[in-house]
């Protein structure tokens, strides 16, 4: 066994892990090194021992803070001494945010035990006992030392506490300078925070200093007033210089380190620092944070507007200072636009907010990690996961059939997402940029509030820690921000047109083309189905071609790239292309001949026509007998007509007419039959008995319809007497030689001379209807 010999026992109770720097020996020789990293909550072990006669071991370790994946800020140094002759010693030196406890290291073989820890109960870089006793800091530029006094401005020991200042520039025409309801939604998003500190506390306290008249409190609005060390800069439109994607930070330090500026308060230990500017050189981006974590950041929006609402302020703030944070655009990575990370570090989500259950304008860090979402095999039924109940996203659509390109709202990412903009929810296996960065790739969700560094920067460093003088800038530009659109949570409208254009009554004469077309106010159309007469959904606007006659049902609707569904609306179609008839037939009680129409599709009026026009006309071409031509029109609720043209003799209970011509639809580009057309020979006779010295008493009918002529004629009689009220109907065929006794007249095989049946009794009406040109009789 060695005669010296030193075993560290090393426990990492802090909330980082700590990377090896060096390590050394001025005596002595390794056992076992110190490893090259201890992560957070683990216990490690080394050693070293004497080597020769009369000799002892000593040694140094130190460790560099990480502060995130390829990043560290401050050391830890570790130094212990077992000498041959004399006492053992030891020592260790922490940045203010931490502390190492020690105990043992006695013997001439000692085991010391080093426990690395924060320095407050919270870790968050602020040691408990400034929290309790405020902290007196000598800054090192002159002004001397200055007492910041934390208990009055509200901090906490169990709970963590963020304090930042916030300078804001202005002139006589404007100013940056934040409102108050701007910093009181990120001080509530904090308080309300999921983030559970090591004390078992939920939430964090945010304190903000923007000036004596500035908020500190507002559950009781006090204000800053002689706390304050925030103040007005003078207005520059461009904060220092930069490249096309990078920032030098030169200007913001000669304001940082002025004399009488943020440095000369001795808070770089305690505050982070922020101004809200004009713009960062001459980019348009929202802002800039120097460093992930860190304690530096500027708030830039005036390309964003002049004059931004609460919530782009809010939003903006909370995005660089989750910058400060830790927090990347992808949360733990620097993929941006994922709809699967809900969070203001999210450019979908800066400057429109979070929408939870209904909620909108929401500002807030993620506060759960949802389904990664492999944009080469998308399944647009499962949305993001079960944890975004209630919670909306936004994913890409590129520009398609008239609608914008640009990221498009979902209201429920637990819900099935239309990730391809089809306006279907069912596909599977679709391959998709979702997020528009060009590649295809596994997108990775987050959770914010569980992986904050509450350290970094100048914070938990012990002083203004050494920054980078340039860095990357990669904030959200107006350009990207006109990409991200408004929620949309209205259904687009679908309008129908009917081509041609129904009548008054809706209808149609021909046949019809119907023509959809929908419009929507923000994401734009995704999709439009129609069914028609119960068969569909097809997909499309049309020409949608409807070509039978009768009375169609179109059903329609579209649905946006939202997701919002349109009711359903319904369009009637009634087409009527064929021509009504007209039916002749004779009312003996009032001795009249009564024409009315009849329609099988879109139907007549009821009742009655009268003529259009009467003409005075000879009965037979030699001047015989007086007449009149009477012609008679019928139109259907299409607007299809039949023209009846008859000659008529009246005598006082008989009448004797003959059907001149029928013609159909008198517009010729309405129906193929366009000219007068004179039907078969044709003869009708009707004529009554009625008592002599009384008034109008029927005693008998007698009806006589002849089509035809020579062998083909056709003929039909009814009789009727009220004596017997008993029908007698007669047919023949051919002509009739004058002077044979009817009896004996040729009868067609389906001839009933006598009307016996009981079901025949009383009078029985012929009528003579016109049938596509021609005539017909109906008993």
């Amino acid at each position: 066994m060695a005669a010296r010999s030193v075993t560290v026992n090393f426990v990492n109770n802090s909330d980082v892990a700590l990377i090896l720097d060096s390590a050394s020996l001025s005596h002595g020789i390794w056992t076992t090194q110190p490893p090259v990293r201890i992560e957070a909550g683990t216990t490690v072990s080394w050693e070293s021992e004497s080597s020769g006669v009369a000799t002892g071991t000593e040694g140094e370790a130190t460790f560099k803070i990480e502060t995130g994946p390829g990043q560290t800020d401050g050391s830890a140094h570790f130094h212990w001494d077992n000498p041959f002759v004399g006492s053992n010693s030891y020592d260790e030196a922490t940045p203010v945010g931490y502390k190492a406890d020690r105990s043992g290291g006695g013997g001439d073989n000692a085991t010391v035990n080093w426990t690395f820890d924060c320095s407050s109960a919270t870790c968050d870089g602020i040691p408990d006992d400034w929290k309790k006793n405020g902290a007196t800091i000598d800054p090192g530029d002159g002004s001397g030392p200055q007492f910041i006094d934390l208990p009055s401005m509200g901090a906490t020991v169990n709970t963590p506490d963020i304090f930042v200042q916030l300078d804001w520039m202005a002139d006589t025409t404007h100013s940056h300078a934040f409102s108050a309801a701007a910093i009181q939604t990120v001080v509530a998003a904090f308080k309300n925070a999921p983030f559970k500190s090591r004390t078992g506390s939920v939430g964090i306290n945010l304190h903000v200093d923007h000036g004596p008249a500035s908020i500190m409190n507002f559950a009781t609005n006090q204000t800053w007033g002689a706390l304050s060390r925030a103040r007005q800069l003078t207005e520059v439109t461009n904060l220092g210089t930069g490249g096309v994607n990078n920032y030098s930070w030169t200007a913001f330090d000669a304001i940082k380190n002025v004399l009488g500026g943020f440095k000369s308060t001795g808070r770089a230990a305690i505050f982070r620092y922020a101004i809200s500017a004009h713009q960062i050189s001459t980019l348009t981006n929202s802002g800039v944070a120097r460093t992930i974590p860190g304690s530096d950041l500027i708030i830039s929006l005036a390309k964003i507007s002049l004059t931004p609402t609460a919530l782009q302020q809010a939003g903006t703030f909370m995005h660089e200072l989750g910058h400060n944070l830790g927090l990347r655009h992808g949360g733990g990575d620097n993929v941006n636009n994922k709809s699967n990370y809900i969070s203001i570090m999210n450019y979908l989500f800066q400057f429109v907010g979070l929408t939870r259950a209904g909620v909108a304008s929401i500002v807030d860090y993620s506060n759960a990690a949802l389904n990664a979402l492999n944009e080469a095999n998308l399944d647009e039924t499962t949305g993001v996961g079960t944890a975004a109940s209630g919670v909306a996203t936004s994913h890409w659509l590129p520009a398609a059939g008239g609608n914008p390109a640009g990221f498009v709202a979902v209201a429920d990412a637990s819900k099935a997402i239309d990730w391809n903009g089809n306006g279907l929810l069912t596909d599977k296996n679709v391959a998709f940029d979702v997020n528009n960065d060009g590649v295809q790739t596994t997108l990775t969700p987050y959770d914010d509030w569980k992986n904050l560094k509450l350290k970094g920067g100048s914070i938990g460093a012990g002083g203004d820690a050494v920054q980078p003088m340039v860095t990357v800038v990669d904030e959200i530009t107006p350009e990207q921000a006109a990409l991200v659109l408004p929620r949309d949570t209205t259904p687009p409208i679908t309008t129908a047109v009917i081509t041609p254009t129904p009548n008054a009554a809706g209808w149609n004469r021909t046949d019809v083309v119907v023509t959809l077309s929908a419009t929507d106010d923000i994401s734009g159309v995704a999709r439009t189905e129609y069914t028609l007469d119960g068969v569909g959904p097809t997909a499309g606007t049309g020409p949608i071609p409807i070509t039978v006659e009768g009375i169609h049902t179109l059903q329609f609707n579209s649905i946006d790239r939202s997701q919002n569904v349109e009711a359903t609306k319904k369009l009637v179609i009634r087409i009527d292309k064929t021509p009504p008839e007209e039916v002749i037939t004779y009312d003996p009680v009032n001795h009249q001949i009564v024409v009315t129409g009849r329609d099988a599709v879109s139907g007549v009026n009821p009742g009655a026509v009268s003529p259009v026009s009467v003409t005075p006309s000879p009965w037979t071409e030699f001047g015989s007998d007086t007449a009149e031509i009477r012609t008679y029109l019928v139109v259907d609720h299409a607007g299809n007509s039949v023209t009846l043209t008859i000659k008529i003799k009246c005598e006082p209970d008989e009448y004797e007419l003959s059907v001149m011509g029928i013609r159909y639809n008198e517009d010729p580009t309405r129906y193929e039959q366009t000219k007068p057309h004179k039907p078969q020979r044709n003869t009708i006779e009707f004529e009554r008995l009625i008592g002599r010295g009384l008034d109008h008493l029927l005693l008998g009918v007698t009806q006589e319809v002849n089509f035809g002529e020579g062998t083909r004629r056709r003929t039909v009689e009814a009789t009727w007497d009220v004596l017997h009220d008993e029908p007698e109907i007669e047919h023949w065929t051919g002509e009739c030689n004058c002077g044979q006794p009817r009896g004996d007249r040729s009868k067609s095989s389906d001839q009933q001379e006598e009307g016996n049946d009981p079901e025949q009794r009383g009078l029985i009406l012929l009528r003579v209807v016109t049938d596509k040109g021609h005539l017909k009789l109906e008993e």
